[in-house]
């Protein structure tokens, strides 16, 4: 099935004791934990002109697979870019260039559902990071941990105990769901602020999916630029 809020592909896999338990379809095996990138955003120097952006675009696609086999001019532009071209069929992945604020950059935006279908990722970073001098603006992670190892729990006793400080104002901590009676619907635990470039959030992913006390927890993590280098 899909999850419907965000488009992840979601699968029934057998585990050792012979039940039926959802996993990402982001995984092409079912370990305790699969690791993946949810989001990312790089920008890098660019110098645009109809024919650099033509052959850009061409590597791009090579690189990153089938499913991102058309670019399309977009009728505008976006994040302050004069000019932007829009990927495959509605994965939300975004070449962006041009335009007197973005100091001769290119933006690449890819999203979580885009993430979850490139082809060649050790080829994609090599060429952002050491061909064409990439920044990281924003990178999303996340750890599936199938068998609950590390609950919604463990983040709020991780909080208590000050483990997400560096150092200055302890960062604020949300939470949501049936807390004082849980009903099996799922809970989350959200750390931090995305405007602050750093961003925890816990939740109970299979109940999340209609599993009612399915253990599958999912830990997210969402960085931006702001103040570090990712």
């Amino acid at each position: 099935s899909v999850d419907p809020a965000t488009g992840e592909e979601v699968f029934l896999v057998q585990d050792a004791r012979g039940e039926w338990i959802p996993v990402s379809g982001r995984s092409a095996v079912t370990p305790a934990y699969a690791a993946i990138t949810d989001w990312l955003n790089f920008t890098f120097p660019f110098e645009p002109s109809r024919d650099g952006v033509g052959a850009l675009l061409k590597r791009f696609m090579a690189i990153l697979g089938r499913k991102f086999s058309s670019a399309v001019e977009r009728p505008f532009g976006m994040n302050n870019y004069e000019r932007s071209y829009e990927f495959g069929e509605g994965l939300k992945a975004f070449f962006c260039c041009g335009g007197a604020h973005q100091r001769r950059t290119a933006l690449l935006s890819l999203s979580g559902k885009a993430c979850a279908v490139v082809a060649n990722w050790p080829t994609l970073v090599a060429l952002g990071r050491d061909e064409l001098r990439g920044r990281i603006t924003r990178w999303d992670g996340a750890v599936d941990d199938y068998a609950g190892l590390h609950t919604v729990e463990e983040a709020i006793r991780l909080h208590e105990e000050d483990k997400f400080s560096s150092g200055g104002r302890p960062p604020k901590k949300k939470e949501h769901g049936a807390w004082k009676t849980p009903d099996g619907t799922g809970r989350s635990v959200v750390v931090g602020n995305r405007k602050n470039g750093k961003r925890l959030s816990v939740y109970e992913k299979g109940m999340e999916l209609g599993c009612p006390w399915h253990p599958w927890v999912r830990w997210e993590l969402s960085l931006g630029n702001k103040g570090r280098v990712i």
